[in-house]
C-alpha cells in the first residue's frame, strides 16, 4: 500500500511539472496528453505497484450478537 501511495505521488508531481512545463513552452495538447498517457502506463508495471487479485486476508469468524 505505501509504495502504491509514492508512486501516485510521483506521478501527480511529473504530471504537474509537465503540465507547468507545457504551458510555458506552448507545447501542442495531442503532445500534451500522449505523454499524460504514458506517465499513467507506470501503474501497469509488474511489481511496481500492488499486485493485482492478491489474496486478501478476512475473518472467516462469524461475529457473535448480543441477544
Amino acid at each position: 500500500m505505501a509504495r502504491m501511495i509514492l508512486v501516485i505521488l510521483a506521478v501527480a508531481i511529473a504530471e504537474t511539472a509537465w503540465a507547468l512545463f507545457c504551458a510555458v513552452t506552448g507545447v501542442n495538447l495531442l503532445v500534451f496528453y500522449a505523454v499524460l498517457v504514458a506517465a499513467s502506463a507506470v501503474f501497469w508495471v509488474p511489481g511496481l505497484t500492488e499486485k493485482r487479485g492478491a489474496p486478501r486476508k478476512t475473518s472467516n469468524a462469524i461475529p457473535e450478537t448480543n441477544r
